[in-house]
């Protein structure tokens, strides 16, 4: 039977704060958390693609960071990649902007990166909710197939993080 929409919600909040306090020192102090939609979605098999289904509700974070100095520029963040049984098939979290003093050079210093660690742990690990579980991964976009995550990886350099716009770009 489907979970009660307020225990995913509580759930899904939780993992949130859970993820980013293992960053909190990390994560410059003017970051502030912006609300989270929860959605099922199914594959439609009929027009294949997937669609949500059903709104299970907003959560609304309520983290707050402690890095003191300036944070790094927008588009520089330390990431972790959830890696699945496909080959080629990962998905790539960027955490929020870390603070200057998080890092040296581009490298994450040894207490971020042991934080990031933490992070990646908590990204990739079933969540128990209710007795049953919440799984991270992704979804392929042209089949029907779920990739649930079975490891992270991450490392020390700070990544770059790209928009590209609609068919610009590979």
């Amino acid at each position: 039977s489907p979970l009660a929409e307020q225990v995913v919600l509580d759930a899904v909040e939780g993992w949130v704060e859970t993820l980013y306090a293992f960053l909190n020192s990390y994560i410059t102090d003017t970051v502030e958390l912006s609300d989270g939609t929860i959605d099922v979605i199914e594959w439609n098999s009929g027009e294949s693609f997937w669609e949500v289904v059903q709104n299970v509700g907003i959560y609304s974070p309520t983290d707050s960071f402690a890095g003191a100095t300036d944070e790094l520029p927008n588009q520089c963040s330390a990431f972790v990649i959830g890696n699945t049984a496909r080959p080629k098939s990962k998905g790539r979290m960027f955490a929020f902007p870390f603070d200057e003093a998080s890092q040296e050079h581009g490298i994450l210093v040894g207490g971020a990166l042991a934080a990031l660690g933490q992070f990646a742990g908590q990204y990739v690990a079933d969540q128990a909710i209710a007795g049953d579980s919440l799984q991270s991964g992704i979804v392929r976009e042209t089949t029907s197939d779920w990739l649930g995550f079975i490891t992270a990886s991450y490392g020390d350099v700070i990544g770059t993080q790209r928009r590209r716009r609609l068919g610009i770009g590979a």
